[in-house]
């Protein structure tokens, strides 16, 4: 049941990255996903946890860090939680709200429905892989 302030399937497919997502794909994400709201500063991942979660990141910025060194940020439309659910492992990184965040979360079953049954996120999911494999493949040594 979706409640009255919930994500609309109009807000996702305008959201930068998810332009592409059909809009009977983006409602059936919807379906499977909760909002949550989360204070600057939250930490939404945190390194060498359990992936239990995938976020995607409706308004406001969030940081990935290893080490103390910034990996990169996820702004509105950005996935962030999916490597340890696609492949079991820890968390790779901290991700921390950098400004106060609305995201969409799904616990690892409804990830894993979605991505058998929504072609629409399973390509974003493999998009966002592919975006960040070509920034480490730039970034200098």
């Amino acid at each position: 049941m979706r409640r009255r302030n919930d994500p609309t399937i109009q807000e996702l497919v305008d959201l930068p990255l998810w332009s592409g997502i059909r809009h009977d794909d983006a409602k059936e994400l919807l379906r499977h996903a909760d909002e949550v709201r989360l204070p600057a500063g939250r930490v939404l991942c945190r390194e060498g946890g359990r992936s239990a979660e995938v976020f995607v990141i409706l308004d406001g910025t969030v940081e990935a860090t290893h080490d103390d060194r910034v990996l990169g940020t996820a702004g509105p439309g950005g996935i962030v939680g999916e490597m340890g659910l696609l492949d079991g492992e820890p968390r790779s990184a901290d991700v921390r709200a950098v400004t106060d965040v609305r995201a969409l979360v799904l616990g690892i079953g409804d990830f894993r429905v979605t991505l058998a049954e929504v072609p629409g996120f399973t390509r974003q999911v493999m998009k966002e892989l592919v975006a960040r494999q070509r920034l480490l493949q730039t970034e200098p040594s």
